[in-house]
């Protein structure tokens, strides 16, 4: 569905354009320009259409990839989707088979590099968007050879809502161990704003979800002097203890209000401990309430 609004609006926008070429040609040029007017309605099109020029030769490195993008933004990504070997959506709201992220109308790109796996290397993360489709794919890779430059791409991590703000990422690290740590916007409206962090656990078997938590928010749906409610969290520690393991995630929420002078006041600030916990190795971490002192719904 959004692709199909995506193609409508560049649609209207190309008959707009050539439109308004035709009528300024025709209004202050002779009739013998009229040709030129309609070549211009016709290329229009072509330029706001993404181009399919990856070239022919392989692409693995994501230095390479990262420079490609870079000099060609608009490219029928799909193509790089396939030679990577992606076929599936990893993001947290569903899409139908082959429509996420499927051309670059104007793509960016980024690299940084973490510690993951406790492996030696670091894994290299390149980040592609397109804020016009509110697509973004973070690529892992791992380098398998460091003398003859050859990689491997361990998982991939997708998002599909980046209209208003750009996603966060980070390293937690703790006994040897790190984890990739992605913060997204997932629900937005009057008075309200929420983003969660999703986090990875990676290692040479690929790229794995372990769990989420509410990260940051924002509530107000009162009158102008009504409180309000902020909060942010992070990871502050891991542990293990037998086959188990558990994240404690800290927050901290403040309540404030307008006095009659339009100055912002904090009501309350404090801070509370979630405790998020695995039972053995294979799964995902659950929120656990005993430990926490503090109900889900509180959170």
């Amino acid at each position: 569905m959004r692709r199909l609004l995506v193609k409508l609006l560049l649609a209207s926008l190309t008959f707009t354009l050539g439109v308004t070429a035709q009528k300024l040609i025709l209004a202050n040029t002779p009739l013998m320009h009229v040709a030129a007017s309609r070549t211009l309605a016709l290329l229009i099109p072509t330029l706001l259409r993404p181009q399919p020029r990856l070239p022919p030769e392989k692409i693995d490195s994501p230095y390479e990839i990262s420079s490609f993008i870079k000099e060609n933004p608009k490219l029928d990504i799909q193509d790089l989707w396939q030679r990577l070997g992606i076929h599936d959506y990893t993001g947290p709201k569903h899409f139908e088979e082959g429509e996420f992220f499927t051309e670059c109308y104007y793509c960016e790109v980024a690299l940084f590099e973490y510690e993951l796996d406790g492996e030696p290397g670091q894994e290299v993360i390149l980040i592609i968007s397109d804020i016009l489709q509110e697509s973004c794919r973070y690529l892992i890779f791992k380098p398998t050879n460091l003398t003859s430059g050859r990689w491997k791409l361990l998982g991939h991590i997708d998002h599909d809502y980046t209209r208003f703000r750009p996603l966060k990422d980070t390293c937690f690290s703790s006994s040897g161990k790190g984890w990739l740590v992605v913060q997204a916007p997932e629900v937005s409206g009057t008075g309200v704003w929420l983003e969660e962090a999703r986090v990875f656990s990676v290692d040479p078997r690929g790229v794995k979800e372990v769990f989420t938590y509410p990260a940051e928010g924002h509530q107000a749906d009162g009158p102008v002097y009504s409180p309000e409610r902020n909060f942010t969290a992070s990871i502050i520690g891991y542990e293990e203890h037998g086959g188990a393991s558990s994240f404690e995630v800290e927050y901290t929420v403040a309540y404030s209000s307008c006095n009659r002078a339009n100055k912002k006041m904090t009501l309350i600030s404090r801070k509370q401990k979630a405790v998020y916990v695995r039972q053995s190795k294979s799964g995902r971490y659950k929120f656990d309430e005993a430990q926490s002192g503090l109900s889900r719904k509180e959170l």
